[in-house]
């Protein structure tokens, strides 16, 4: 048995005699051309040898062997060899090997060379294919079947109406048509040689070669053309090229029979090697066959586990793992792990626990159980598992290494830190707010009684003073106790639209269904003088019933429709009032054709004690809109506003469904 290395360089040889032999063909044959050049010009310029009998024998002989060879390249296509272009090759050798024994059959005359150079044409064209894509072997596989029909009626054709074919020849000379035929398919066919060329350096395959050559005798034939006569030296010279091509073609099927003879012999003894290994082979297939089923059910059973496995050598080596501990540690694939350690994978100081923990097993053989441990990636999340390792023993019950299982817990153990984190917020916003509710119930205190008490004596006595000096022409004086008796009526409003705010949480009523129309009816009763004295117009949409406050909420609509009334401008004021579903809640909208406001203070106006206008242009302490947001956000909403100067504002809210 030869070995690969002397096959190779066998192979290598027989490839440069080939090519020197197809070297020493060309040169020849083109040799033999050129001299009956020179000879016809020098000294043989008379020679004219009409031997029609001869003439047909060379051109069926090799009409003959193209028909033979293109037959074989057919079913080399079907047996995938033979050249790159087989289809491409036999249909040329059937379009020219048609037409050349036509052409042989008939005499001279017009048909006589009309056929030669459509056959000239015919090869050219079809040889020239084989610069076209291959990528549509399939489609092509019939052309050399249409070619031959084609080829057959045009020849025939052509012998049948003689009479009507273009004139090719005056006298002995060809005339210019035959010659652009016979040209044209010429440098066809060195095109197409060009091509074999560059296939045969890309592929290596020597029938590349042989049709390259083939094609360029063909066409240095058919290119010489032109220089020759009717039966003259020339003439002879480019037939001997044609035949010398047809020789190169016949040459292939020799080549192609002896190396399908060669390879029956190997495949013989091939067939022999394998029937004497089929027995051995036989024992050894259903013992490897055991092994695959329980290698397979091992496998399954490690890379179908969603825990990360491993097995470790004494070294801490890794040596085998499933595809969760791969990505656990941040590989594509589990071989990637191989003969890495902990150190090598993971991030920290973990190694150092892991070598210490693995050592004592190694020592005394007894295994960890769900130790929780944290195994990063450097860069990665915070991770942590539980895992499970024991002791590998070998058949001489040997601890070579250990197994291990680790169970994923971090999104338990997240869920744990935030549970905890979200107790001790809670634990710490529950005693803020009760340090609040203190306060803010101290300063009601203080604000119902020990402000208020004082302020309604100033109040008190500043009418009295008033009543007493009724009389009194000094309008300076008068002037200064109506500011005075203003002065604490603001401050006596100021103080209770404060209570009214520290109060929304801590004497807010239990929340129980409520029905917003009752609601929207008490806050209009309650602003019943405003809405008559401005002519305020009123449009109220079908309300849901929602869970509230039901108290808060006649407030938080007073507040909001007492707002729209006091910034309504020139014209009177107009609102509509209506309600919308929206997921899990319903958005209620206040609009009205007030004076409006930029974006900019848009957030600013439910900020406590925050004023847009002079109190003397709009009355009032700053407060309403706060105690309406505060009230909102009491009962799960939120508050905002949209709105433009001068075209109104529309306030919107949201509220829970009863």
């Amino acid at each position: 048995m030869t070995s690969p290395g002397s096959s190779s360089v066998d192979a290598e040889q027989k490839t440069a005699e080939l090519v020197g032999t197809l070297w020493i063909i060309l040169v020849a044959s083109l040799s033999v051309h050129v001299l009956t050049l020179v000879a016809a010009r020098w000294q043989f310029a008379d020679l004219s040898w009409p031997q029609e009998p001869f003439h047909s024998s060379v051109e069926m002989a090799g009409a003959i062997v193209a028909l033979g060879v293109a037959w074989m390249l057919v079913s080399l296509e079907r047996l995938q060899s033979g050249t790159s272009y087989n289809t491409w090759i036999a249909s040329a050798l059937v379009g020219m090997g048609v037409l050349d024994g036509l052409h042989a059959m008939v005499h001279q005359g017009a048909t006589f060379v009309w056929l030669h150079s459509l056959a000239t044409v015919t090869g050219g064209l079809l040889f020239a294919m084989v610069w076209l894509p291959q990528d549509r072997k399939r489609q092509t596989q019939s052309w050399p079947w249409i070619v031959l029909c084609l080829s057959l009626t045009v020849g025939v054709g052509s012998i049948l109406l003689g009479d009507y074919l273009p004139k090719m020849t005056e006298g002995s000379q060809f005339t210019p048509l035959a010659q652009q035929m016979n040209i044209g398919g010429g440098l066809l066919m060195f095109a197409a040689a060009v091509r074999m060329v560059l296939t045969y350096r890309k592929t290596g395959n020597q029938d590349d070669l042989l049709f390259c050559l083939h094609c360029t005798l063909f066409g240095a034939a058919a290119v010489m053309f032109q220089q020759s006569k009717l039966w003259d030296l020339p003439w002879w010279g480019w037939h001997f090229l044609r035949l010398v091509a047809y020789g190169v073609a016949l040459w292939f099927v020799i080549k192609t029979d002896a190396r399908t003879a060669r390879a029956l012999q190997r495949r013989a003894a091939d067939q022999a090697r394998v029937e004497a290994l089929k027995e051995n082979a036989e024992q050894l297939k259903q013992t490897n066959a055991k092994l695959r089923r329980e290698q397979f059910l091992i496998n399954s059973l490690v890379n179908t586990i969603p825990d990360a496995v491993f097995f470790k050598d004494r070294q801490g080596r890794i040596l085998r793992a499933n595809q969760a501990m791969a990505r656990d540690a941040g590989f594509d694939h589990p071989d990637e792990l191989i003969g890495k350690t902990d150190e090598q994978i993971w991030a920290g100081e973990l190694h150092s626990e892991t070598a210490v923990d693995e050592q004592k097993i190694m020592e005394t053989g007894e295994a960890i159980v769900n130790k929780e441990e944290m195994p990063m990636r450097s860069g990665g999340p915070q991770r942590w598992v539980l895992v499970t390792k024991m002791p590998l023993y070998d058949e001489e019950n040997q601890i070579t290494g250990l197994f291990g299982v680790a169970r994923d817990i971090t999104e338990i153990k997240l869920q744990e830190l935030e549970r905890e984190r979200q107790a001790d917020a809670l634990a710490k916003a529950k005693e803020a707010l009760e340090r609040s509710n203190a306060d803010l119930q101290q300063f009601a205190y203080v604000a119902s009684h020990d402000l208020q008490e004082p302020l309604r004596a100033v109040a008190g006595h500043c009418q009295l003073l008033e009543m007493a000096l009724a009389d009194n022409s000094d309008e300076r004086v008068n002037k200064f106790l109506r500011h005075a008796v203003d002065g604490a009526k603001r401050m006596q409003q100021l103080i209770n639209n404060l209570l009214d705010y520290s109060r929304v949480q801590s004497r807010g009523r239990e929340m129980v269904a409520v029905d917003m129309h009752g609601v929207v009816d008490d806050a209009m009763k309650n602003l019943a003088v405003a809405i008559e004295e401005h002519d305020a117009v009123i449009q109220i949409d079908d309300l849901p019933r929602i869970k509230g406050d039901r108290g808060q909420l006649v407030q938080l609509f007073q507040n909001l429709i007492g707002n729209a009334i006091k910034f309504c401008g020139d014209d009177a004021p107009s609102l509509r009032i209506a309600a919308e579903r929206e997921a899990d809640r319903w958005r209620f909208s206040v609009r009205d054709n007030g004076i409006g406001l930029e974006a900019e203070y848009q957030d600013r106006i439910f900020v406590i004690f925050q004023r847009l206008h002079g109190r003397s242009q709009y009355p009032g302490t700053g407060l309403g809109l706060a105690i309406a947001k505060r009230i909102v956000e009491r009962h799960g909403g939120r508050i905002w506003v949209q709105s433009e100067p001068g075209s109104g504002s529309t306030f919107f809210f949201t509220l829970l469904p009863a």
